[in-house]
């Protein structure tokens, strides 16, 4: 018994040995900086030169050294200039001076376009745009230079675009399969579109086109049914502050114009410039009618339901749970790293790729450890600390749009209630171009300087995630925060903090008429009402540091918090045809009642649990979508066929056979 006893402390002791050479030897892996000073002072003008030599002007090629430089020095979205490259080498090569020319080949030739490929940097080659960007230059740079020697890898560009090929087809399927998984995103969108242009017009195989046209198809489907009057400002899985606040500055508003023009007077854009421009001048994709009619279909009240992207508990048995190339891109592109069903696949893939000094990655060197992978601990680990990490995991969203001739309301119905957020953002009504009204739980306070910086922050995300819901005009936005933060996670520093308050977007200096008083809000915007109902007072936060950007400087009043760990939010539209003047919509509010007791609010015919039921007139809402379910289309998830039908035209998408037809 006694020697059983001493073998206690011993075994204590190898451990602590073997965890301690580890930490060591992890501590020895330097970290690569994404950018530098000197990646930030170079000039990337590869965007201007394209435009210009598609609209047949001379360009000025003295400062091509600093985009080709930038790609060299493999500095985090090198992959964004490269759409632009391919068009010049594929539709431009013969104008290129011959010192140009040389450059650009050099460049092309020396890069690094995947994970598993040698050298040590901190690109980001993960998320769902970035995936298709490396992809798509490796196989267009690739064949474009196919007898050429790659000299990163020592291979012939040939083999190069093979090896893309196989990763761009992946790319194509889970998409058409599955559905963005940064769901409309106005930002990330921009940067599908320039790779799938590109791949539309050079790809030289045949399938390759077609199956990009078809998955160009479904992204400007989104748009189209997405949209309010050219404004792309609804739920999504990654949105930042400008685009969240105002339609003025959604990336998207340029391609948007592009397909829809009509729009235009509303967008005001004059200039199309950047990755995007490659939208502009693809010769081989045309924008099929049938969407081109869904955009400008804003006269009636419409439904849109959908269904995208995929739950972490589905990827096993999508096959999808692994370390090969396309188990870990969807893993990645969903950014899930940290969750207890990923992690093992997380650690060994960093680990097989040589990735811990790439800056985005460094810090899972920590739980690089023997220890956890021999007994697969990790896991359980991740269970234990419950990481903030596993909030940037960006999963299936059924979304929700109520679209009507005055104002458009989108939700993420029901989506992971209590989990941390990172860029998600789940409720969203759009009046006009000017401001949209959300509500949010910060997961950062505000800076002295504004809410810019990482996100997740005051206005990016959530701190922690509602239980929102929507029905038609009603939007129910319930949020019951954790009492104290988990103290392990908490003494590993992987905690987030708790602010026990949550906010609305709501900024007076918009609206014809606002009144904030007790637990309510109103405004009036043309002959649009808005009503915030609160479960305690509503109150504008007194006004610090400076505006959050210089193009829209708001007033004082703008950020409208409500105090409390458990708190709720209740947002109806009406309109002057409904209610006449605003004071009658406001009296009707004020009277409606409203209950709150064991986490479950009543309002009007409807009633929401936290983590519960949903109920509309006494039954519960399936909030699990298809994949289409709209006037426009109907499709299960994992169709074969997709069939878009409205106002007399059609579209056809069948991607395992690469049939397109309008």
């Amino acid at each position: 018994m006694k020697k059983w006893l001493l073998t206690i402390p011993a075994l204590l002791i190898l451990i602590g040995v073997w965890v301690g050479i580890d930490l060591y030897n992890n501590g020895k892996i330097e970290r690569t900086n994404a950018r530098d000073d000197y990646s930030r002072s170079l000039k990337l003008t590869i965007d201007d030169i394209m435009i210009a030599l598609e609209e047949g002007e001379e360009p000025d090629y003295s400062e091509i050294d600093g985009t080709l430089e930038y790609i060299k020095g493999r500095y985090d979205c090198s992959d964004f200039r490269i759409p632009s490259m391919i068009r010049i080498l594929y539709s431009h090569s013969d104008k290129l001076p011959a010192d140009v020319a040389e450059k650009i080949r050099e460049t092309a030739t020396g890069f690094k376009f995947w994970m598993d490929q040698p050298g040590d940097d901190s690109m980001c080659y993960w998320s769902e745009n970035h995936q298709l960007l490396f992809s798509s230059s490796e196989y267009l740079l690739g064949h474009y230079y196919g007898d050429e020697i790659f000299t990163n890898m020592d291979i012939r560009g040939s083999e190069h675009s093979e090896m893309g090929k196989k990763r761009v087809l992946t790319w194509l399927e889970q998409r058409f399969l599955y559905g963005f998984t940064e769901w409309y995103s106005s930002t990330y969108y921009v940067e599908d579109i320039a790779p799938l242009a590109v791949l539309i017009d050079f790809a030289p195989d045949e399938e390759v086109r077609t199956k990009a046209s078809i998955v160009m198809d479904l992204l400007i489907y989104d748009l189209a049914t997405q949209n309010y009057k050219g404004t792309f400002t609804v739920n999504s899985g990654r949105m930042y502050e400008k685009a969240k606040m105002s339609g003025q500055h959604s990336s998207i508003k340029d391609s948007i114009s592009l397909i829809w023009p009509r729009y235009n007077e509303i967008l005001n854009v004059e200039h199309i410039g950047g990755m995007e421009a490659n939208f502009k001048y693809v010769k081989r994709y045309e924008v099929p009618e049938v969407l081109r009619a869904i955009g400008y279909d804003q006269n009636g009240e419409t439904l849109i339901k959908a269904s995208t992207g995929l739950n972490l508990s589905e990827f096993e048995a999508e096959g999808l749970n692994g370390t090969e190339d396309p188990q870990i891109m969807m893993q990645f592109n969903s950014e899930a790293f940290t969750n207890p069903e990923v992690i093992d696949n997380t650690i060994k893939y960093i680990d097989r790729t040589g990735m811990f000094s790439n800056e985005f990655l460094n810090d899972f060197k920590l739980i690089n450890l023997g220890l956890l992978k021999t007994f697969k601990l990790s896991p359980a680990v991740s269970r234990l600390l419950d990481p903030l990490y596993d909030g940037t995991a960006i999963q299936r969203a059924n979304t929700y749009m109520y679209r009507t001739p005055d104002y458009a309301m989108s939700t993420a119905q029901a989506y992971h209630p209590g989990m941390p957020g990172d860029q998600h953002s789940l409720f969203s009504l759009t009046i006009n171009n000017d401001f949209n009204i959300f509500v949010q739980n910060p997961a950062a306070s505000l800076k002295p300087d504004g809410a810019l910086g990482n996100s997740p922050n005051y206005w990016v995300g959530n701190g922690y995630h509602p239980h929102t819901v929507q029905e038609k005009n009603i939007n129910m936005s319930l949020w019951v925060l954790p009492e104290k933060l988990n103290p392990l996670g908490d003494l590993a520093g992987m905690a987030r903090k708790i602010n026990n308050y949550t906010h609305a977007f709501f900024p007076r200096q918009y609206m014809e008429q606002a009144i904030v008083e007790d637990n309510y809000a109103f405004g009036k915007i043309g002959d649009v009402y808005v009503a915030l109902t609160g479960k305690s007072d509503l109150v504008y936060k007194p006004f610090e540091g400076t505006a959050y950007d210089e193009e829209m400087i708001l007033t004082e009043e703008y950020d409208l918090i409500q105090e409390g760990r458990e708190t709720y939010w209740i947002t109806e539209t009406g309109t002057s045809r409904q209610y006449g003047d605003f004071e009658t919509f406001c009296d009707e509010i004020r009277s409606l009642a409203v209950s709150y007791e064991d986490e479950t609010l009543n309002y009007r015919n409807l009633q929401l649990t936290y983590k519960g039921d949903f109920l509309v007139d006494n039954e519960a809402v399936d909030l699990e979508y298809d994949r289409f379910d709209s006037k426009y289309v109907f499709a299960e998830r994992k169709s074969d066929v997709i069939e878009i039908d409205f106002d007399g035209k059609s579209l056809l998408l069948d991607f395992n056979n690469s049939r397109r037809v309008f």
